[in-house]
């Protein structure tokens, strides 16, 4: 898969499951979100931020604040998903990720996502600063200022 791998640093494979399938035999729409909450989760993951100590340790909460997605072509029962997933800009409080999925190692986009997770402070819930060492940590692994 050439046209992702140039855009996207991280991938995260999903076989899809018999329970992730509808009656039209395609993979349910909501699924596409629990695909991509589990790639960001591992994204984060590789970055050395496991998702407790994200936000116990480092005071990351991340939440959804705003999502754009386009369904372009149906995953299947037993479709190798590739998810890609990348942070394009850092703001004060947010951190803006774009999410693309291909089935079965082709270059057929199935899935493409633009998300804004606001970072929030856990008792209160009000947007708080990104941590710098998380900022840090996504802007050396994305080449962002």
């Amino acid at each position: 898969m050439t046209a992702p791998v140039r855009e996207y640093r991280f991938h995260f494979p999903v076989r899809v499951r018999y329970s992730e399938i509808d009656s039209q035999n395609i993979v349910f729409n909501s699924r596409y979100l629990e695909y991509c909450d589990a790639a960001v989760t591992e994204y984060f993951r590789a970055l050395g931020f496991p998702p407790i100590d994200l936000v116990k340790v480092h005071g990351c909460n991340m939440v959804v604040a705003h999502a754009e997605i386009d369904f372009l072509a149906p995953g299947r029962f037993d479709d190798l998903l590739n998810v890609f997933v990348r942070v394009a800009e850092i703001g004060r409080t947010s951190l803006t990720t774009r999410i693309e999925i291909y089935p079965n190692q082709t270059e057929r986009l199935a899935f493409r996502g633009r998300f804004v997770h606001v970072n929030i402070d856990e008792a209160t819930g009000k947007p708080v600063p990104v941590p710098a060492r998380v900022r840090e940590a996504v802007a050396a692994a994305e080449n962002l200022p």
